[in-house]
């Protein structure tokens, strides 16, 4: 299940696998690109920034998706 916020700044995503595992994250969309940061799903700490230096066990996942133009 995939939830987003975005009305908060940076916008918000919460992922939930299963029943238990969260993870936290912001993510970005502009045009045809989106940036997506994610803490570990063992860390209950949303990332603030982009570049920002992780919490808990130091370990954010970052991702930019491109839209492939045809």
């Amino acid at each position: 299940k995939v939830k987003l916020d975005p009305s908060k700044k940076p916008a918000e995503i919460t992922i939930t696998e299963a029943s238990t595992k969260v993870q936290l994250g912001i993510y970005e969309q502009k045009g045809d690109t989106l940036k997506m940061c994610l803490a570990d799903s063992d860390d209950k700490i949303r990332p603030k920034a982009f570049d920002e230096v992780p919490a808990g066990n130091g370990r954010n996942y970052f991702s930019v998706l491109n839209r492939d133009k045809k």
